[in-house]
């Protein structure tokens, strides 16, 4: 399975319905801010960029 189809099957509906829940909760901006968070981690270290 292609990066692309991973990416358009199964990760973009997962980030549309994400987005509609943090707008509907109210909590975009802070979604976003770990979300961050999350992949300078995963850039910063190679045991959790193989993971």
């Amino acid at each position: 399975m292609s990066a692309s189809i991973v990416t358009t099957e199964v990760a973009e509906p997962y980030a549309r319905a994400l987005l509609s829940l943090t707008q509907d909760s109210g909590t975009t901006d802070e979604v976003n801010g770990l979300a961050g968070e999350v992949l300078g981690l995963l850039a910063e270290s190679q045991e959790l960029a193989d993971f």
